[in-house]
């Protein structure tokens, strides 16, 4: 499993609730916390959770995949034909 590191904003945002309740979790639960060279904190991940996560993202990106195709086919439809050339 690939090693995931989410700040409690985006932990929050992810599996809901809100920020301070994440890192409250993430200590309860003994959650390894880096803290970033950019001063922010970030949890990684348990296995369970980036198995989610991931499983979440993907049907994110199909959905996100076919809603295009369908807006792009249905201004395909909309396209209106060209006017006829006129012969030379």
């Amino acid at each position: 499993m690939p090693r995931i590191l989410m700040t409690y904003t985006e932990i929050a945002e992810t599996f809901g609730g809100d920020a301070a309740t994440a890192r409250q979790e993430a200590i309860a639960m003994g959650l390894r916390r880096y803290k970033g060279s950019d001063g922010i904190s970030y949890v990684q991940l348990p296995d369970m959770m980036a198995q989610r996560y991931l499983q979440e993202l993907a049907s994110v990106s199909i959905d996100r995949q076919v809603s295009a195709l369908r807006e792009t086919a249905s201004l395909m439809r909309n396209i209106e034909t060209p006017p006829a050339r006129r012969a030379a």
